[in-house]
């Protein structure tokens, strides 16, 4: 077990150093990937056994493949070599990829994250056996979730017609939490094909706040009157556990079932919307699935005020579900990117003592901040004089001396806002 250990450790050190000339390793445990280059690099690391656990891999720049046949491999396997750490696209777009593979990743492993990420114009097609999806093949790991947010497929095709396969605009199945996500891809799978994902399983896995506009194809249903199908978000929700809930999305895309094809067991699927041109049912095979509020509409209404409405009334209860907007391009709601939060305010900017007071006393004051969004405060210098509780409340210790001290405070990033600063100085004179 130790000379295992020992070998994953140099294996990771060997990625790294590998890596640093091109990817410039800027912090402990960050990876930053500025050209297609490192970006290849990076996938033969992990498909060579290197699962990134612990890192944070960062995205620099758009990266524009040339869209030549098969000129990209995958970022692992969808059955060995998974991706474990966080991969922050930083809001940038990958175009242009031609893979003879099942995805950008193989699997998303178990506690990974793939965020903020765009695919534009990416060809995904195989024949050999195993999942599709344009961000992953599979993820998760034996019903343990992995994360995917913030991220978008536009335009683009997932094919798999390997038999028994299933594939997905995003992932092509697995056990995950999935939220303000879209896609506009064409998929076509042997078996169960979704728009977002072809099997969505899992204990308490969720797709959240997304949507799908790209036409759905399972190769089954066409040849024959099989079970298998396509769904306008899912196209087989295999919840053991009937716990699996997907809320707020919708679907303008043609399927056989407008929101899902198939489920054995339960699951909640609730305020969820399909277009009544693009199916002619929500759930074909529902099994035990728990329906609320869901309904179909028509095009005219999808692309009204009145849906966007909906949507952002349903998305403001979810601190990390983003907003909706209309944008040029699209004749739907899409969603919004977060903004910078309002103006942090606080009472208190400067605080002055005396030293030959607080030689006697400790001394203490309420910062009293406010913001929209959720506060924290943190001590930036003088940790050992000076504590900061949740809610504000500063101490300042007996006999702390002369210097200034400061303390931040802070909103917490979430899905429509971004952190904002400001800090707090304490003056001992």
């Amino acid at each position: 077990m130790k000379r295992k250990l020992i070998s994953g450790c140099l294996m990771l050190a060997l990625a790294v150093t590998i890596l640093t000339p091109v990817s410039k390793v800027q912090a402990a445990n960050v990876l930053k990937i500025s050209t297609t280059r490192e970006l290849d690099e990076f996938a033969k690391r992990v498909s060579s056994g290197t699962n990134y656990k612990g890192y944070t891999v960062k995205l620099m720049n758009d990266l524009q493949y040339d869209g030549t046949v098969n000129n990209f491999e995958p970022i692992g396997s969808s059955i060995f070599e998974e991706f474990s750490g966080i991969f922050d696209g930083g809001n940038h777009t990958i175009s242009g990829i031609d893979c003879t593979g099942s995805g950008l990743f193989g699997r998303i492993d178990a506690g990974a994250v793939v965020k903020n990420l765009t695919l534009e114009n990416c060809s995904f097609t195989t024949d050999s056996a195993g999942d599709s999806g344009s961000i992953a093949a599979r993820i998760g790991d034996n019903g343990q979730k992995g994360t995917i947010d913030n991220c978008h497929v536009i335009g683009g095709e997932v094919i798999n017609t390997a038999p028994k396969s299933d594939a997905g605009g995003l992932i092509g199945e697995g056990a995950g939490d999935i939220r303000n996500c879209s896609s506009s891809a064409s998929v076509t799978a042997d078996f169960y094909a979704g728009g977002i994902i072809g099997e969505l399983n899992g204990k308490f896995s969720t797709l959240s706040n997304s949507y799908n506009l790209g036409t759905i194809n399972s190769k089954q249903k066409e040849n024959s009157p099989s079970a298998f199908g396509a769904g306008g978000l899912i196209g087989n929700l295999a919840d053991v556990w009937n716990n699996i809930s997907i809320l707020n999305c919708y679907s303008a895309g043609t399927a056989q079932a407008g929101l899902i094809y198939h489920s054995n067991w339960g699951g909640t699927v609730g305020n969820c919307y399909y277009m009544e041109d693009s199916a002619t049912i929500s759930i074909q095979e529902s099994g035990s699935i728990r329906e609320k509020n869901n309904s179909v509409y028509s095009a005219s209404y999808m692309q009204s005020d009145e849906f966007l409405k909906t949507l952002n009334s349903n998305a403001a209860s979810k601190d990390t579900w983003m907003a909706w907007k209309f944008a040029d391009g699209s004749d739907y709601p899409v969603l919004k990117q977060a903004k910078s939060s309002p103006k942090l305010k606080a009472r208190v900017g400067t605080k002055t003592y005396k030293a030959s007071v607080l030689s006697k006393k400790t001394a203490s004051f309420r910062i009293s901040a406010k913001a929209k969004n959720s506060i924290g405060y943190k001590v930036i210098t003088g940790k050992k004089y000076i504590s900061v509780s949740s809610d504000g409340k500063v101490k300042i210790k007996k006999k702390t001396p002369k210097g200034t001290y400061k303390i931040q405070v802070f909103t917490t990033e979430n899905a429509k806002y971004k952190k904002a600063t400001l800090n707090i100085t304490i003056k001992v004179k």
